[in-house]
């Protein structure tokens, strides 16, 4: 369990609406063997979408009551067979906010693991309430770079996953939504570099104690610049921090420049081998953001064009 993989899962909630199947997977696995876990938003199951085997009404009552304690209850559920107990345990984990998310866990009532699994349970919900501190102002400028005309990839430089994209991204693309989330960014490279032929990618990062993100976002290269001589076409990376990210980007865009026949294949080849060893250097990197109040860093403005 990890507060950046919490922090990633709330905050893409917040960005798309729903959980990704990675964001699934990690949820369903919190829950420990023959247990469930579930999320709930007001009254509504973010996870899982079947819905719990209990009243929403129930766990919404049992979190406003006890404000930011954990709630435990028993409850009977009446299956095919005979009823049988169930132990529940919820917590509102954004308590400043005026529809409560409630994390929760249910399972058999066993007496003899209950000691264990309410301290496994008190564990999560302390990773989800310290994720879930200034979320709100992480998605708010995640919204706010989404809402341009300009397309837009968000990714967790983390886990190196797409964490959300913009309409005007998923048309350039010409791709569904889920397609594409979820997917490793290194994953999309060749699909990014015929899509946004002929743009040139900003990226700005935003780091906090708990997640550090990049949003991506392209703009058209002026006809001018773009009809440039092409002994005149270079890198322009200004202050750019070197990176495994903003490298792979530099690759993509390499790539998608490297249409002409006249090219020397090797050169195709050499920028295929640096997307892929930029790939597995981003995963294999132990990267601990400072804290930056959220203020992005300089963006890494990849200019293909030199004047």
């Amino acid at each position: 369990m990890s507060t950046t993989a919490a922090r990633s899962l709330l905050l893409g909630m917040s960005i798309r609406g729903y959980l990704s199947p990675s964001e699934c997977d990690w949820l369903d696995d919190l829950a420990p063997e023959r247990w469930q876990a579930f999320l709930l938003h007001g009254h509504e199951a973010v996870f899982p979408l079947d819905g719990c085997p209990f009243p929403h009404e129930l766990v919404s009552r049992g979190g406003h009551a006890f404000g930011d304690a954990v709630f435990s209850q028993r409850h009977r559920v009446s299956a095919a067979g005979p009823s049988q107990a169930i132990r529940i345990h919820t917590a509102v984990i954004n308590q400043s906010e005026p529809t409560p998310l409630t994390l929760g866990i249910y399972g058999p009532d066993s007496p003899g693991r209950d000691e264990t699994i309410e301290e496994h349970f008190f564990a999560a919900v302390g990773h989800f309430r310290l994720a879930s501190r200034g979320l709100d102002q992480l998605a708010r400028r995640v919204h706010e770079a989404m809402a341009g005309q300009s397309p837009v990839i968000a990714v967790n430089r983390s886990s190196g996953r797409v964490l959300a994209m913009n309409r005007e991204a998923l048309d350039l693309l010409s791709h569904d939504e889920s397609a594409v989330i979820d997917r490793q960014y290194s994953d999309l490279t060749g699909l990014i570099s015929k899509g946004f032929a002929n743009h040139a990618v900003t990226i700005t990062n935003l780091s906090d104690a708990c997640l550090s993100l990049s949003l991506l976002s392209w703009e058209p290269i002026k006809a001018s610049r773009a009809s440039a001589p092409e002994a005149d076409r270079t890198f322009d990376t200004g202050t750019a921090a070197p990176d495994a990210l903003d490298m792979i980007t530099q690759a993509a865009w390499l790539l998608a420049e490297m249409h002409e026949p006249e090219l020397n294949p090797r050169q195709r080849a050499l920028v295929e081998d640096i997307l892929i060893n930029t790939h597995l250097l981003e995963q294999h990197l132990d990267r601990k953001p400072a804290e930056s109040d959220l203020e992005p860093s300089t963006a890494s403005v990849l200019d293909p064009v030199r004047q």
